[in-house]
């Protein structure tokens, strides 16, 4: 329901130092008051790890180590990219 996506700006500069490419993403957030599943949230998330391995050469990322990872519900949206496969967005909003 919040966050800002420079949250984690430290750690990736610092993975960056180790040779890791960061990649940090700006997702849309569930309105407070919606009770259903975080469905726009979940979309981003995978919408941006499809970039991500669209992107590999420019970006210079090695495509088979990809990782995704986050805090609090980026932890959970990074989980959601790797267990659920072939999900796609269900919402128009």
């Amino acid at each position: 329901m919040s966050g800002r996506v420079n949250q984690l700006q430290k750690q990736s500069e610092y993975l960056a130092t180790r040779g890791i490419v960061g990649v940090r993403v700006e997702y849309r957030v569930t309105p407070r008051r919606d009770q259903g599943p975080p469905t726009i949230c979940c979309a981003d998330a995978k919408s941006a790890m499809r970039y991500v391995r669209a992107h590999v050469a420019e970006l210079g990322v090695d495509p088979l180590r990809i990782a995704a990872s986050g805090g609090s519900a980026g932890g959970h949206l990074a989980a959601f990219t790797g267990l659920v496969r072939g999900w796609t967005t269900r919402t128009t909003t």
